[in-house]
């Protein structure tokens, strides 16, 4: 039997139609894989969403180090004995040369010494005291000096292996000139100053080197043909010591 012209039209216009529909993600149904008999049919996975546009996926600031993304704040470690009180007990060796030359040929005696410097803290400051001798024997008369001293001390470079320093106060000297079994003495006051510089070689010892001043002291001691009604005992003062830290 023979069909009509007409009778394949509509499946024409259906199948373009069907070529013409959108093919987008909201159109496409998703589709299954063929069964396999005794199997049930698998679902194709389901693709990962995009991230909202609103969502923060910057680091939180403590991941950049500081507050505000700023670098970490790096604290230097300081040896522990600078940050406590602290003891230096010095002791030093030297020579001094007297001012006048009342004194001669004893101008030119020996020195030994030992002070106590309190070093409060970290700071530059230190209040110190202790005592000084010096002495001289020339044709059996001898020259003897001590002294009780009382000052501040600065320490230009806290905290260094080398560390000048500065220090100044107020002096009580006591002399004596002595030949045999007979002898005479007197006292002064007098101010000092001196300045050195310690070399730290461990935590608990160092070693310096200094240079003392004393002046302003008046004596009337005279014997042996040493000495004057009216004269002083001021000197220069080399020194070598040695330091303990405690």
């Amino acid at each position: 039997m023979r069909r009509p012209p007409f009778a394949a039209l509509p499946l024409i216009l259906a199948a373009l139609s069907a070529c013409a529909a959108p093919v987008g993600p909201a159109a496409r149904a998703p589709e299954t894989l063929p069964s396999v008999e005794g199997v049930p049919a698998l679902a194709p996975a389901a693709l990962p969403s995009e991230p909202a546009a609103s969502q923060d996926l910057s680091l939180p600031s403590q991941a950049l180090g500081g507050p505000g993304g700023q670098p970490p704040v790096v604290v230097e470690e300081q040896r522990p004995h600078e940050n406590e009180d602290r003891f230096v007990l010095g002791v030093l060796f030297g020579q001094r040369s007297l001012d006048s030359d009342d004194f001669a040929p004893l101008d030119d005696p020996w020195s030994f010494g030992v002070d106590l410097a309190l070093k409060p803290g970290a700071g530059p400051f230190a209040v110190e005291f202790g005592t000084q001798f010096g002495g001289r024997t020339n044709s059996g008369v001898e020259l003897t000096q001590a002294e009780l001293f009382l000052g501040g001390r600065l320490y230009l470079l806290p905290g260094y292996q080398l560390r000048p320093y500065v220090s100044a106060g107020g002096t009580l000297m006591t002399a004596e000139i002595a030949q045999g079994s007979l002898a005479t003495d007197e006292s002064s006051t007098g101010l000092y100053l001196r300045g050195g510089v310690l070399a730290e070689i461990t935590e608990f010892f160092s070693i310096g080197a200094e240079y003392r001043v004393v002046t302003g002291t008046e004596f009337d001691l005279a014997f042996g043909g040493v000495g004057g009604a009216d004269t002083d005992l001021d000197y220069g003062q080399w020194s070598v010591g040695f330091l303990f830290h405690f």
